[in-house]
C-alpha cells in the first residue's frame, strides 16, 4: 500500500483518482489523448512524491535539503600567535602582513 500523497491541505491522489475516473468514462476523448493525460497523471504523481524526499529518508546529502539550518561558526578561541618558544630573527622587527589591507611603504 502506497503512501497517501498531500501537498498542504491538497490531496494529490484524491484529484489523480477523480482526473482518471473521469478521463475513463468519457467516450469521447482519443486514445492518444487519454494515454498522453495517464502520462502526466504519472508524471506529476512522481514528482509530488519527490517533494518530501530529504537526507533523512534516502541517500541524499544533508547538504541538499531544503531550508536546513545551517550551522553558524562564530570566532575560535585561539589568539593569532605563532608557535611557543619560536622568536622572530634578530633582523626583523615586527611580523610581515599580507592581503589586501596592506599598504605599500607601511
Amino acid at each position: 500500500m502506497r503512501k497517501r500523497i498531500k501537498l498542504d491541505s491538497i490531496n494529490i491522489d484524491e484529484i489523480i483518482e477523480n482526473t482518471k475516473k473521469i478521463l475513463d468514462e468519457d467516450p469521447d476523448v482519443s486514445p492518444a489523448l487519454k494515454s498522453s493525460i495517464q502520462l502526466l497523471l504519472l508524471l506529476v504523481s512522481l514528482l509530488i512524491s519527490r517533494l518530501g524526499l530529504n537526507s533523512n529518508n534516502n541517500s541524499k546529502p544533508p547538504s541538499s535539503d531544503p531550508n536546513r539550518k545551517k550551522k553558524k561558526k562564530g570566532p575560535g578561541n585561539k589568539k593569532p600567535e605563532g608557535q611557543k618558544g619560536h622568536d622572530f630573527p634578530e633582523e626583523v622587527s615586527r611580523p610581515v602582513r599580507y592581503g589586501i589591507s596592506v599598504k605599500a611603504n607601511g
